[in-house]
């Protein structure tokens, strides 16, 4: 067994022997984002699971389908696609350098045009991403 899968069943065996069932959705979606991201750092390092080269993350973690991510739905860890949060235009936080690179899904959009800045006023669902100034379609 290597240290990756020695972490997640000790800290599974935490959080279970704890009994926290009033902090246990919180803590298991933590667990599963640090369990992602401790094995993006050891395949990184060069570290496999057993012999040879180690499959992606996700494969590792059991997610075969591609574009799917490992994620927790309140209450399991699943296999999904990821999702990003859904609002109004008027509702997207401030388009800054600290936000560069958030993604959200817009559900008012107007004549929406790829890589423009995106417009409210339609009924147009569409992903955008903020690039430091504005929110540009995608």
């Amino acid at each position: 067994m290597d240290v990756f899968w020695a972490c997640v069943m000790v800290a599974m065996a935490i959080i279970w022997a704890l009994g926290m069932a009033e902090r246990k959705d919180r803590i298991l979606k933590t667990l599963a984002y640090a369990v992602s991201a401790f094995a993006v750092t050891l395949m990184a390092a060069g570290h496999s699971h057993g012999a040879g080269a180690g499959p992606t993350v996700n494969i590792d973690l059991g997610c075969t389908a591609a574009g799917q991510v490992l994620s927790y739905d309140g209450t399991n860890l699943v296999c999904q696609a990821p999702t990003r949060p859904s609002v109004a235009i008027g509702s997207l936080p401030t388009c800054n350098s600290a936000a560069t690179g958030k993604m959200y899904f817009v559900t008012d959009a107007l004549l929406p045009t790829s890589l423009a800045i995106v417009a409210a006023g339609g009924a147009v669902k569409i992903g955008v991403t903020c690039n430091g100034t504005n929110w540009i379609v995608q």
